[in-house]
């Protein structure tokens, strides 16, 4: 390998050093301020509400949610979350693209609605 192409590729590597450092400090800030935020610790309810209506976008899903002071119980007569669904969920990662989405209603009462 030639100088000049060991210093070109070299000049690659550092770039590509450059981008990952910016992408981790970002990420570490962002990851800040969620912990920070009084909204996170609740996103998981709509979280499992929009895994079920992913998957029944055309068809829709009844969901029910039972809250005790020991449990929250969380049924649904859609297809069963898969393993993927589960643990992409625990991961907060999406597979769907966002182009092109349809919005989904939830009838959360009698009288209110939350859309996605």
């Amino acid at each position: 390998m030639s100088y000049k192409s060991r210093f070109d590729s070299l000049g690659q590597k550092a770039h590509h050093q450059i981008i990952a450092t910016k992408i981790s400090k970002e990420m570490g800030e962002l990851r800040s301020l969620v912990e920070k935020s009084p909204i996170t610790p609740k996103r998981w309810i709509w979280e499992l509400i929009q895994n079920v209506t992913d998957v029944h976008l055309d068809k829709g899903a009844q969901i029910r949610i039972d809250y005790q002071p020991e449990y929250v119980s969380f049924k649904h007569n859609g297809m069963p979350f898969t393993a993927d669904n589960i643990r992409f969920l625990i991961e907060q990662i999406s597979l769907k693209a966002e182009a092109g989405q349809k919005k989904v209603r939830v009838r959360l009462q009698e009288n209110s609605a939350h859309d996605f």
